[in-house]
């Protein structure tokens, strides 16, 4: 999996005009187009999903409201800004891309060959979004955190990444799909890169489910001893009772791990 952050102007502008402003004064802008330019308005109201789709070829039907945009001071601070953003964003993948890309293989036991375009927004808008069936693989995001922590926004968009990759799983239960990405991203491959246990960390709402899973996860790794289970458990401070070894999860991939937990889940959480 490689991802290539981007940025993008019709892009930027489209969130800046359909999403909820943090700034009055744009508001206001915002408000004199709609009064002014309803129907030209109206006319670009799906463009964010015609730009994902051919993010470098995208011509609106009509470009006076982006036209408008573009030519205010506020758009050229927002570019400023989610320029800056982005830079650093890419660097903290860079750095690390090497790394991420050998531990990710490893732990997915294969190697996703897709490449992701990320496009970069204005942080204050707080967005991480994709088009499920789009086929040119495009994440939207931008996030207030991004400038305190690059890094930890790097993995959480590998994680969005990773649930875009595997969303065509037929499975019953969502949840499951989640806490399993959870745990291989925000858990497993983070405590790989800074060589300390992650695992208290992810969303609180999959805490239980993951802890149901997380022995068993520990087997899909290859950690199939009694000893070197009990000891993994210490390190990652979750307990649990080792009753049954399911030796044969070392032998599958991730697709297969995760169906596996979908269809044994109430085998499992007893």
């Amino acid at each position: 999996m490689e991802l290539v952050f981007k940025t993008n102007d019709y892009l930027l502008a489209w969130y800046l005009l359909f999403k909820p402003s943090t700034d009055t004064e744009f508001q206001k802008i915002k408000l004199k187009l709609w009064k002014n330019y309803t129907e030209e308005y109206k006319k670009i109201e799906k463009d964010n999903v015609k730009i994902m789709q051919d993010t470098d070829n995208f011509i609106p039907n009509n470009d006076l409201i982006y036209d408008k945009i573009f030519e205010t001071d506020y758009f050229k601070k927002y570019k400023t800004k989610t320029d800056k953003n982005m830079f650093m964003l890419r660097e903290a993948y860079d750095i690390n891309k090497k790394v991420i890309d050998k531990e990710l293989k490893d732990i997915l036991k294969h190697k996703i060959r897709n490449i992701y375009e990320v496009i970069v927004m204005y942080p204050e808008l707080n967005i991480s979004e994709y088009v499920k069936n789009n086929p040119k693989k495009v994440i939207v995001w931008g996030r207030k955190e991004d400038e305190e922590d690059a890094l930890g926004s790097v993995f959480k968009i590998l994680y969005t990444a990773l649930k875009y990759e595997l969303s065509d799983l037929k499975i019953s239960r969502e949840n499951i799909l989640s806490s399993i990405i959870d745990m291989i991203i925000t858990n497993e491959l983070q405590s790989r890169l800074l060589n300390k246990s992650c695992y208290e960390e992810g969303f609180k709402k999959l805490l239980e489910i993951k802890h149901t899973l997380y022995p068993y996860f520990l087997m899909y790794l290859g950690i199939i001893e009694k000893e070197e289970l009990l000891k993994r458990s210490k390190y990652d401070n979750i307990k649990f009772d080792v009753k049954v070894i399911e030796n044969g999860l070392a032998k599958i991939d991730i697709k297969e791990f995760i169906t596996f937990c979908d269809e044994n889940y109430q085998y499992l959480i007893h």
